[in-house]
């Protein structure tokens, strides 16, 4: 038990008496909530084992709270799920985004809670443990990241259009986020119904899409050469995606996250597992190639892929200049040339192999001979 102020008298969620293992009804959600305020519906604490009757309260003139459960009689209160300390009022918007993604979990037949209160999350899918968190401000994405994998469950950001801050990119990109907008399915513009909460046939036509991490593989005739591209070359594009089929996905374990760098993606990537199957048949074919090319460079006896250096000397032609011509000598020759290094060191006293042919076109100028100073009498 805690005091009634640390909860202020009210929650959030409620369950049915006769219907024990439903899913709870949210004040967020219109249709919970009409639920919730039907006459014949016993309304008792969402926590299982206790049995604290509950009674909805419609209070439009706050502002911040107009829809609470309080507690049926002062002399029997709890202290599960209060309501508050959640980091300040619920907007509107958030309210509909999450009512949305768990309507559409319990669609395809999980069972999901909309601010589970034990794990923190926006939208709790209880099986598979998974976090779907709805930002549409700036907040600590790491620490709360770290803090629902602490608890065992995966995690994914859903980031308004718009939220541009520097964590919310680096969450977005590096963190399991993806961006999202709501729009009309029939116009595919942007809509905002939860500023008319009685207008069914708006939420009936509003629909979530996402795109920023939601990878596809490349269009039907523009998917990269494995013959002509290198080890670098990017495979995945990005798309939009419905938020129903998103979800579908996400949940069925059909489309993971992929870290930065480890699909050959420069970003965090939402993938198929059938798309990664079809990129690492890519670097297959890829590799092949190169091992293809190098096995017939070896054969021919051209240049190495691996950089290694020709051991055969290039033959002298008649155009290469004086600098590149190659000479051919025997390790001996070599030795007796380097030798000779006396005070007169006389071409025609070169080892005959040793001695440069040059072409005509190529053929350096004579130096002039020098005289040593007893030669000067024969010239008398």
């Amino acid at each position: 038990m805690e005091d009634r102020p640390a909860h202020r008298g009210t929650k959030r969620h409620a369950r049915l008496r006769h219907n024990p293992r439903g899913p709870l009804l949210w004040v967020g959600d219109d249709e919970d909530w009409e639920t919730a305020r039907q006459k014949d519906q016993v309304l008792v604490c969402p926590e299982t084992a206790c049995d604290i009757e509950l009674a909805a309260v419609h209070a439009p003139s706050n502002r911040y709270n107009p829809r609470f459960f309080r507690f049926k009689s002062a002399s029997r209160i709890c202290g599960h799920w209060p309501a508050g300390n959640r980091g300040g009022p619920e907007t509107p918007q958030h309210d509909w985004v999450k009512a949305r993604l768990a309507r559409i979990a319990r669609h395809q037949g999980y069972q999901a809670t909309a601010e589970h209160w034990h794990t923190r999350a926006d939208v709790y899918v209880h099986e598979p443990a998974f976090c779907l968190e709805v930002q549409l401000r700036p907040t600590q994405f790491a620490d709360r990241t770290a803090s629902r994998h602490h608890k065992g469950t995966e995690v994914c950001w859903f980031i308004r259009d718009g939220l541009d801050s520097k964590k919310s990119r680096q969450a977005l990109f590096h963190g399991r986020g993806v961006r999202f907008r709501v729009v009309d399915r029939e116009t595919h513009r942007p809509i905002e119904p939860w500023n008319e909460p009685g207008n069914y046939d708006l939420d009936r036509r509003a629909v979530i899409e996402v795109w920023g991490t939601v990878a596809r593989l490349p269009r039907r005739g523009r998917e990269p050469d494995p013959t002509a591209t290198g080890p670098g070359v990017s495979w995945f594009t990005t798309g939009t995606l419905s938020g129903y089929q998103f979800l579908t996905e996400v949940l069925s374990g059909q489309r993971r996250w992929h870290p930065a760098g480890r699909i050959g993606n420069k970003t965090g990537l939402w993938v198929l597992d059938t798309d990664v199957a079809a990129y690492n048949e890519f670097r297959k074919r890829q590799q092949q190639h190169r091992e293809q090319l190098a096995r017939k460079a070896e054969e021919a006896g051209g240049p190495q892929l691996s950089g290694e250096p020709q051991t055969e000397p290039a033959e002298p032609t008649p155009h290469m200049p004086v600098s590149a011509i190659q000479r051919h000598e025997t390790t001996r020759e070599i030795a007796e040339l380097e030798a000779d290094t006396g005070p007169i060191n006389k071409i025609g006293n070169l080892p005959r192999a040793a001695v440069p042919v040059y072409s005509s076109a190529s053929r350096p100028r004579p130096r002039p001979r020098r005289r040593r100073w007893w030669q000067f009498w024969l010239l008398w």
